[in-house]
């Protein structure tokens, strides 16, 4: 499977979690350009770094974001900050969960090849 069709599936995973959690999130088709790339991110990181720990692979997503310009803060795209981009022990709950399940389900795809 590829990392952008991947990408969908986790996208749609994490959309039903935050709307269990009472978020409203777009379906993929109306999500922000930046959501599908960070995703695509998010997916790639885990075709290529399956052997290292959820942790180590969150790591490897905020040193690409960074890599971008992307810095901590609160989302605001137009200054290019986003709160995730801290240690992975320091997310809320809600966001390791999302974490473990785009792992999980991007490791599916991976695993399906």
């Amino acid at each position: 499977m590829t990392v952008p069709d991947c990408a969908r599936i986790c996208y749609a995973a994490c959309r039903v979690a935050s709307i269990a959690a009472g978020k409203k999130i777009p379906i993929w088709g109306r999500a922000r350009a930046e959501e599908k790339v960070w995703m695509r991110h998010r997916v790639n990181c885990v075709f290529q770094h399956h052997d290292i720990p959820l942790s180590g692979r969150h790591d490897t997503w905020c040193e690409i974001m960074g890599s971008e310009g992307w810095k901590l803060g609160d989302l605001d795209y137009a200054k290019k900050t986003h709160p995730h981009l801290a240690n992975f022990e320091k997310l809320p709950d809600d966001e390791r969960f999302k974490c473990q399940l785009v792992n999980d389900v991007a490791l599916a795809c991976f695993v399906s090849e």
